[in-house]
């Protein structure tokens, strides 16, 4: 058994819900600062546009995981 495991079966389950949603939370800030990354390297000179092309699929990655996140905990 891991230590994520033993501190899930000792937590009330109100608080798995806010901990996933915590969670949740911090992968969509980080998604949303690779976007913005994204957006101002589409506007520099000598940027590959391919590299954000690959930024912009790996946000839409992770915006699709968030999402099916919370439809988990919707469940």
């Amino acid at each position: 058994m891991t230590q994520k495991t033993i501190l899930k079966a000792h937590q009330p389950s109100s608080a798995l819900p806010r901990r996933a949603l915590i969670g949740i939370a911090d992968d969509l800030m980080n998604t949303e600062s690779l976007l913005a990354t994204a957006i101002v390297a589409v506007d520099s000179d000598g940027v590959n546009p391919e590299d954000v092309q690959v930024a912009l699929v790996i946000v839409r990655e992770r915006l699709h995981a968030a999402i099916e996140r919370l439809r988990a905990l919707k469940e």
